[in-house]
């Protein structure tokens, strides 16, 4: 299986205290190919160091490093990209909180990088991916582990 790593899936694949930890574990180990994005990357390192989890953050840094995830590379147009997916999912904010259905700026990277690696599987926990088709493909993403 490809796939883009969402940090929801990470961080629970990390800790293993987060209740859906075996699953998201399973997934990433199994994948064939587990695809990420800078933004990811340093969304899932901040959330876990912010979360006194140094040790494990500095672990996930090695996991890039030696090749557990493939980085992909992101050149300067698909920012427009990314910003015209934030804008179709209505990447509005309510307060502090996004509206449900938005995304945000590491999510619709993830939704370009998809598109880049040729595939419609994100290892996400986030449902908001349900609001935006792919960019190829079929009409829909593959969400894992929920699709599975």
């Amino acid at each position: 299986m490809r796939l883009v790593a969402d940090t929801s899936v990470i961080i629970a694949a990390i800790i293993e205290e987060e209740p859906r930890h075996r699953e998201c574990h399973a997934v990433l180990s199994d994948a064939v190919h587990a695809y990420i994005t800078p933004h990811a990357a340093t969304e899932t390192y901040y959330l876990l160091a912010a979360a006194g989890c140094q040790s494990a953050a500095e672990d996930f840094l090695s996991d890039i490093a030696d090749g557990f995830y493939e980085l992909v590379q992101l050149e300067a147009g698909d920012y427009a990209v990314a910003r015209d997916v934030v804008r179709h999912s209505g990447g509005v904010w309510r307060g502090r909180r996004p509206k449900p259905g938005a995304l945000d700026l590491a999510d619709a990277m993830n939704v370009v990088a998809a598109a880049r690696v040729e595939t419609t599987i994100i290892a996400t926990l986030d449902q908001d991916y349900r609001a935006i088709a792919p960019l190829n493909g079929p009409s829909y993403f593959t969400l894992v582990p929920d699709d599975l």
